[in-house]
């Protein structure tokens, strides 16, 4: 990775609080001419001074479970035109960021999803809720999304219009990946399979109750201010109804 995150075309933010131990796999990993900017959430466990011992610009939100504060942050500290995103728990390993943000290096996207693959076969897929949001997903914006995912890419000129709108807590991926959804239209998403691994660490969100209970809340706010939003509410409450039917449809054939 490069030094300074304003000197290539690519920006990769690590959201992190104290993921010291993920980030050791992760760092050495960065492809070559990737900046790296840790977006850190109060971390006190050395994440931060490992991060900049790497080379990567440090950006930090100190209020608590702000980790969208922490983002936004990381892509105001940068100026490369493709900014990618992933957790900084090692479910991501960053040389697939190369394969993320291809479509949008062609031109044939403004924001990229990464479709999780699980590694592991004998571990489920992550918890109900994902499944849910990410079956809201494709009902609100009717968008054939297989997966939000946890690693996502943008095209700056569409992402940094936005930043004022999108949640500053656990939902910053679904809030940012629909605002730019709906400025740009659903034929400039597009989706990539990445590998997805075991976390390395426990989890602020689902290893912890009150997290998931923020990170729930964030989500149905995030939907909801999505399906009322001015010149899209008549669409997309239609569009509910709509993929529920063809959804039991489907079961009973």
């Amino acid at each position: 990775m490069t030094s300074q995150a304003d000197r290539a075309d690519v920006v990769l933010l690590i959201a992190c609080r104290n993921e010291k131990t993920a980030l050791r796999w992760i760092l050495p990993r960065v492809p070559h001419g990737v900046d790296v900017v840790l977006c850190d959430n109060d971390s006190d466990d050395g994440s931060v001074a490992l991060a900049a011992a790497f080379g990567a610009t440090v950006v930090t939100e100190r209020r608590h479970r702000r980790v969208g504060a922490a983002i936004r942050k990381g892509v105001e500290s940068s100026t490369a035109p493709i900014i990618a995103v992933i957790d900084g728990d090692g479910t991501v390993d960053p040389r697939d960021v190369l394969t993320l943000i291809e479509p949008i290096r062609s031109g044939r996207a403004d924001v990229v999803l990464g479709a999780r693959v699980m590694t592991d076969p004998g571990r489920p897929f992550p918890h109900v809720m994902t499944r849910v949001r990410n079956r809201l997903l494709r009902a609100v914006t009717g968008t054939p999304v297989a997966d939000l995912g946890t690693a996502r890419a943008f095209s700056r000129v569409t992402l940094v219009p936005r930043l004022s709108e999108l949640n500053e807590r656990y939902a910053w991926n679904l809030s940012s990946t629909l605002a730019v959804m709906r400025a740009s239209g659903p034929t400039r998403v597009a989706s990539v399979p990445i590998a997805h691994h075991a976390r390395i660490g426990r989890s602020q969100i689902s290893g912890s109750f009150r997290g998931s209970l923020v990170a729930v809340a964030d989500s149905l706010l995030v939907f909801s201010r999505f399906l009322f939003a001015s010149g899209t509410a008549e669409e997309a409450r239609q569009r509910v109804p709509r993929y529920l039917r063809r959804r039991r449809a489907r079961n009973s054939s």
